[in-house]
């Protein structure tokens, strides 16, 4: 029987500070950046994204943005199925 890994799905900003791309500090500030456009945000303005704030913010570069989604996506999410070949 084959080891099964089991890779649980990371945010977006998790992937960018284990990439070494930003400090956690950098990806505490964008969240309450985020919650307080949250909360503000009752005249319909579409949410933040953490990935567009680090770039307008000039924190990381596109090529960084591109390669933490490319991981994103190559991980599993939590309840998708494991397939054990």
């Amino acid at each position: 029987m084959a080891e099964e890994q089991i890779i649980s799905f990371k945010k977006l900003g998790e992937l960018l500070v284990d990439l070494g791309k930003i400090t956690k500090e950098q990806l505490e500030l964008a969240l309450k950046f985020q919650e307080l456009h949250k909360k503000s945000s009752a005249n319909n303005l579409s949410p933040v994204m953490i990935g567009e704030f680090l770039l307008k913010q000039r924190v990381i570069n596109e090529a960084a943005l591109q390669e933490a989604l490319k991981m994103q996506q190559q991980i599993p999410q939590e309840g998708s199925p494991q397939i054990d070949w």
